[in-house]
């Protein structure tokens, strides 16, 4: 849970992460446990009930998030759960790229939730100017980064796949 609160990202940022990792969002299925009657509809889809599961990992549009981090990442691991997002983020690998991995994870949930608050609460926005949205403030974030990189080719495709400056380690 630390990893979320880290110096490459925004702390407003990092605050959405933990809200989402604590379960604290203020999805109609949540406020429905506290005793307030509403019919729980999908901010995004408008078709299924509002949970966090459906929210993050199971509507259609989110999920593209997830697959596009994969790609990013080279690996077959798509995340579908709060545990496989933690369990990606902590996953063994260079200082650099751990930073671009956490930046990434957390800027992914910061651009459901406003798309979904967006959506639910006034216009639509869509894929093409969300994608927009998480490239720009990912790649300010990952540059702030003070990892080094593991000096390999997987790492240095990876961080160029993300346009964002290298950091080899310095040779001893």
């Amino acid at each position: 849970m630390k990893l979320i609160w880290a110096t490459t990202v925004p702390p407003a940022r990092s605050l959405v992460a933990w809200k989402i990792l604590q379960n604290k969002i203020p999805l109609d299925i949540k406020l429905q446990q506290y005793g307030i009657s509403l019919c729980s509809r999908c901010g995004l889809c408008k078709a299924d009930q509002e949970t966090l599961q459906h929210i993050f990992f199971h509507y259609n549009v989110t999920s593209i998030f997830w697959k596009w981090l994969a790609e990013m990442f080279n690996t077959n691991t798509i995340c579908n759960n709060i545990n496989d997002v933690l369990h990606f983020m902590e996953k063994q690998c260079s200082s650099q790229l751990k930073d671009i991995r956490i930046v990434a994870c957390i800027n992914i949930f910061w651009i459901i939730l406003k798309m979904r608050n967006i959506t639910k609460y006034d216009t639509p926005i869509t894929l093409s100017i969300a994608f927009s949205i998480l490239n720009s403030n990912r790649k300010m974030a990952s540059n702030i980064s003070k990892g080094t990189m593991h000096n390999n080719i997987e790492d240095f495709i990876v961080i160029k796949s993300f346009n964002v400056n290298v950091h080899p380690k310095k040779s001893q």
